[in-house]
């Protein structure tokens, strides 16, 4: 006896369909999720985590979209960040300040 598989309401909704067999605003996350370009960075990393979202939308203050940033783009901007924080740390110890 094969044993059942347990599916979310989302993967049953794709079982037996083509991409031409529905449309974009049926499987998309609902709301889209958004950042405001004059946002701080730190809500720009807190926002995918408290939405369970991999991509952020970022708009203007017109609501035009600018971007989309991935959490790979963040995680790169966060490696940055620490990387010259570090070495600026690293160079203060070594001056003596």
């Amino acid at each position: 006896m094969a044993k059942k598989i347990n599916r979310t309401h989302s993967e049953d909704f794709y079982i037996g369909k083509l991409p031409h067999d529905f449309l974009l605003k049926e499987v998309m996350a609902q709301p889209v999720i958004s950042i405001n370009n004059n946002d701080d960075f730190s809500l720009v990393q807190e926002r995918p985590g408290a939405h369970q979202v991999r991509h952020l939308s970022v708009i203007d203050n017109n609501q035009t979209l600018l971007k989309i940033v991935t959490s790979h783009d963040m995680l790169k901007i966060t490696d940055q960040i620490y990387t010259e924080y570090f070495k600026n740390k690293e160079v203060q110890t070594k001056d003596g300040q």
